[in-house]
């Protein structure tokens, strides 16, 4: 239980920890598809959960395109702009669907992709670093209360009490999670429902 623990509480701090490349870190020559996913493996594998996982593939990335959510590469390459965009949609492709994210990003206007993509990795990178460190002072609390560090021993009945707080932390965050999930679909279904009506007033207009 204790190896447990200590896996939770590193991994934790690394996401305290973890940054996203700014603007200027981001490559600036064009790569290839099996180049893009080696660098972006590598930017995210703070935030895999399984071994082994894959975060991004080619096929997502295909999909992207095919779904206007990123450019089309030119000559099979990929821009630091594609970089910007794949970046955020990783971030939020738990969360809203692929739909989702195709209008959510038509409808950002902005001139400066350099400055959306800045405001969006400080929003992202702020969210994450709070969630994981309440999280960690969460499992510290538990641990200072339950266990006694200098005893590699725990009974059953500790171990036991110790996965129940767990098991409710998680379900705690899914919740919040699922909330948060919840208010932002229903923002971006009002937004589309008024461009839509606002189209279907224009065409009778006309």
């Amino acid at each position: 239980m204790k190896e447990i623990i200590t896996e939770l509480k590193v991994w934790l701090e690394q996401l305290e920890n973890f940054t996203l490349p700014n603007w200027d870190s981001l490559p600036d020559l064009d790569l290839y598809m099996d180049q893009v996913i080696t660098y972006l493996e590598k930017q995210l594998s703070p935030l895999t959960v399984e071994e082994h996982e894959k975060l991004i593939t080619p096929f997502m990335i295909n999909n992207y395109v095919k779904g206007n959510l990123i450019p089309s590469p030119i000559k099979k390459k990929y821009s630091r702009e594609h970089m910007g965009f794949i970046l955020g949609i990783c971030s939020v492709k738990q969360v809203l669907s692929i739909s989702d994210i195709s209008k959510l990003r038509s409808r950002i206007k902005s001139d400066n992709i350099e400055d959306l993509y800045q405001i969006f990795i400080k929003n992202w990178q702020d969210n994450l670093h709070h969630i994981a460190f309440t999280s960690k002072q969460e499992i510290n609390s538990y641990v200072n209360e339950l266990l006694n560090e200098e005893s590699d021993e725990i009974d059953e009945d500790t171990k036991e009490l110790l996965i129940n707080r767990l098991n409710y932390l998680a379900l705690k965050l899914a919740i919040e999670a699922e909330a948060q999930k919840i208010i932002a679909t229903k923002i971006i279904y009002l937004l589309n429902k008024s461009y839509d009506e606002d189209l279907e007033k224009k065409k009778k207009k006309k």
